[in-house]
């Protein structure tokens, strides 16, 4: 994340497991030099019904909210669909280049606003993502530009850096160091819990 000085700090360290259709788990130790949380691990589940976020302080879940269908940004656009997204409608609006390669742009409206993703149709990989919400009275425009495209083991292309801006100022930065597919995750990772385990 960006601090006050502009400059990029580790926010965390994250271990990301997401399941097909819509199950995502972060498990995330939390950077905050002489900070109260730092080193601390907090678990945030989405299991498509409800979005729960677990600290190591604590057993319960410090939040529990119904998990609305948002994709994470943390992960690139297209992996996460829910249910309610089947009725979205989708319109091709021309070509546009992005990093030096010509991306289909698409526009995309539906229950939850409205988007706009570049796609390498080439490569079928997101390379830009636009999304406006309304935080109170203001809206507010993210963009996410997926870079640094790697190939995994089965053959398909992933971008290994994704950029978040907030109004055009660079917000977060994520990096992958490893990604592993079909692995076989176990749904319960994607269940409430008791506590975080250590």
């Amino acid at each position: 994340s960006q601090g006050d000085t502009g400059k990029m700090d580790l926010a965390s360290r994250d271990k990301i497991y997401f399941q097909k259709t819509c199950k995502i788990r972060v498990e995330a130790v939390i950077s905050d030099p002489g900070g109260q949380l730092d080193g601390r691990q907090m678990t945030i589940i989405r299991d498509g019904k409800y979005a729960m976020q677990y600290l190591s302080t604590g057993q319960f879940p410090v939040k529990k909210r119904r998990d609305e269908p948002s994709a994470p940004l943390n992960i690139p656009f297209g992996l996460v669909s829910y249910p309610q997204e089947a009725s979205d409608s989708y319109t091709a609006d021309g070509s546009e280049n992005i990093d030096g390669v010509q991306a289909l742009k698409i526009k995309i409206s539906g229950g939850n606003g409205e988007k706009t993703v570049w796609v390498d149709t080439k490569r079928c990989v997101p390379l830009k993502l636009e999304v406006t919400s309304q935080s109170g009275k203001k809206s507010v425009k993210k963009t996410v530009s997926y870079k640094d495209i790697g190939m995994t083991k089965d053959g398909r292309y992933f971008p290994m850096k994704i950029e978040v801006y907030v109004d055009s100022s660079l917000s977060k930065l994520i990096v992958y160091k490893g990604l592993v597919v079909n692995s076989g995750i176990d749904s319960s990772l994607f269940k409430p819990m008791d506590k975080i385990l250590k």
